[in-house]
């Protein structure tokens, strides 16, 4: 008896293995758009060297024509659909035949697609694909569906076991459960290609008030930071203290920009608390990973923390 798919990864996974062998076209993939981005979640690959994570400008895709200008969902030939000759996809490899069905959210809006490519031309019984496709196609998206609805719960879970590492001081969760948390949604963003941020706060005070005023008016401050930023999270998100005056922010589901805007309302709430820090952001990379996000914010809170000392010269 066969078991249901654990999940959306799995399912895609299942699907493409599938298609490869009934369907032997080059190239199988399952995609998620960002809406600036084309992100390879899946593939099935016999030749054009395409991994999972790698990622063009979505308005360069073939998927991005299907789209926009309600191109055929298959292509037996490229060069006789005016909407894929010129497509700037194209120019990165030899593309002669082209497949893509949307996957669609439950609102109607736009996931990804279910494609594919060959570098030669097919013959025009490929068209007699298009009914099992467009309805592997829909099974995945309904898949996706209930993965996505269960993401919250799912992240309550996350959050309520990463809470046996809690660091004392601030309540917030310490490093160990920060390095918990981003393995575990490091891993989520493999499978479904959701965005996430990080933000990273150094404490620009915490030395000279130690020395100054003595440990237990430094633990004060490390106390009133851990409940300014908590307070203006929301609830999804994940705050740690990383290092002895650095605090770390995990923001799932956030692109560069809304990152960038939530950065700035929490630097805002630190100096309505009395708290001057320095801030760093970094968006995940699918090619990269979230460890490598981290890396670039704590890098950018250094040099924003440079920044603000010569201002200060």
């Amino acid at each position: 008896m066969s078991e249901p798919f654990a999940d959306f990864a799995a399912a895609s996974h299942a699907v493409l293995e599938y298609l490869q062998a009934n369907v032997p076209l080059a190239l199988w993939m399952v995609t998620r758009t960002d809406g600036a981005h084309w992100i390879v979640l899946n593939a099935a690959d016999r030749g054009y060297g395409v991994k999972v994570g790698d990622m063009l400008p979505y308005a360069e895709s073939l998927c991005a024509q299907r789209i926009e200008c309600n191109a055929p969902s298959i292509a037996p030939d490229v060069d006789a659909e005016p909407a894929y000759r010129d497509a700037p996809a194209r120019r990165r490899g030899p593309i002669g035949a082209y497949i893509s069905f949307p996957l669609q959210r439950e609102d109607g809006g736009l996931f990804g697609t279910l494609c594919a490519v060959h570098p030669e031309p097919q013959g025009t019984e490929l068209l007699r694909q298009e009914t099992l496709l467009a309805l592997l196609a829909r099974q995945l998206a309904t898949i996706l569906h209930y993965d996505l609805a269960r993401e919250d719960a799912w992240r309550r879970a996350l959050r309520s076991e990463a809470e046996a590492n809690i660091d004392a001081l601030t309540g917030v969760l310490n490093r160990r459960g920060w390095e918990w948390v981003c393995e575990r949604e490091e891993q989520r963003c493999r499978d479904l290609g959701a965005p996430i941020a990080v933000l990273m706060f150094d404490l620009d005070d915490l030395k000279r008030i130690n020395d100054s005023q003595g440990h237990a008016a430094g633990d004060a401050l490390l106390r009133d930071t851990g409940t300014a930023l908590r307070g203006a999270l929301r609830e999804d998100a994940a705050l740690a203290r990383t290092g002895g005056d650095e605090f770390a922010v995990l923001l799932p589901g956030a692109s560069a920009r809304e990152a960038e805007a939530i950065a700035q309302r929490l630097r805002a709430t630190l100096d309505q608390a009395g708290v001057r820090a320095s801030c760093g952001m970094a968006s995940r990379k699918p090619y990269r990973g979230l460890h490598e996000a981290w890396q670039r914010a704590d890098a950018a809170m250094y040099a924003d923390k440079q920044s603000r000392r010569t201002m200060r010269v």
